[in-house]
């Protein structure tokens, strides 16, 4: 699935951009960010597209 983040410019994750989404766990995203890690995050940082 891909997203794109709605949330405030961060450094590891940049606003406006398309991530493609690892997985899903309890409902919320794993994503690999800007720095080449991977985290989850909440659904309502993001817009599905």
């Amino acid at each position: 699935m891909k997203v794109k983040y709605i949330g405030k410019d961060l450094v590891a994750m940049k606003q406006g951009k398309i991530y493609d989404v690892i997985a899903v766990e309890k409902g919320w995203y794993r994503i690999m960010t800007e720095i080449g890690e991977d985290y989850l995050f909440p659904p309502d940082a993001f817009e599905v597209v």
